[in-house]
């Protein structure tokens, strides 16, 4: 459902921009398209991260993790899926769409992580509350992010459950950036684009993997 959702929403912002779009110096595309894709990479590895270790550590739910990934905040998967939807809006529209996007993130997950945070509470009693006070729901604290490999551990195995779904995302970016900035597909404009889009997305994954 939500991945049907999600391609609905960005069909609907693809023909909005081409109705709202105002050409953006290249220089600055090429800085917010860096920049998203940044934002993009980040939220991938903390979904990544957050499934599986989960996954591997949880004892299939008997067990309350509070470390790793849920060491930095509570809910991984959500922020990561949260940055991954900003750092899309990034590169590819104005920069007002984020307010449509919170909206509808806020619709999507709110109440969903206070019905998760209740069963956590009733199954976890004091040890959750104690952990509630560790970590915070969705914020990113400053002093955590200077020490990132210690909240999200990677592994191959891991990244490689995910390649179909990162390729899928990369694709889909690159057709729409053509769309939205009404390039031609085999023009050298469109190229410069990709080649900007592949070199970020390369160089800032191999900066977080290492």
């Amino acid at each position: 459902i939500d991945g049907f959702l999600s391609a609905t929403l960005a069909i609907i912002l693809v023909i909005l921009t081409r109705i709202f779009y105002r050409p953006k110096a290249q220089a600055l595309d090429y800085v917010l398209d860096i920049a998203g894709v940044s934002i993009v990479v980040f939220g991938q590895i903390l979904r990544i991260s957050g499934r599986n270790y989960k996954k591997q550590y949880s004892d299939q739910g008997g067990a309350l993790i509070t470390d790793g990934p849920y060491g930095l905040v509570r809910n991984p998967m959500y922020l990561g899926t949260f940055l991954m939807g900003a750092g899309f809006i990034i590169i590819l529209w104005p920069w007002w769409f984020l307010f449509i996007f919170i909206g509808i993130f806020y619709l999507r997950f709110h109440k969903l992580i206070l019905l998760e945070e209740d069963k956590l509470s009733k199954a976890f009693g004091q040890s959750y509350q104690q952990y509630l006070q560790t970590a915070p729901r969705l914020i990113l604290s400053p002093a955590k992010l200077f020490n990132l490999p210690k909240y999200l551990p990677l592994r191959w195995q891991w990244i490689k459950k995910e390649l179909s779904a990162i390729f899928t995302w990369f694709i889909l970016v690159a057709i729409i950036e053509g769309l939205v900035e009404k390039l031609n597909f085999v023009s050298r404009g469109y190229l410069k684009e990709l080649m900007v889009l592949g070199g970020a997305f390369i160089s800032i994954s191999g900066f977080f993997i290492l």
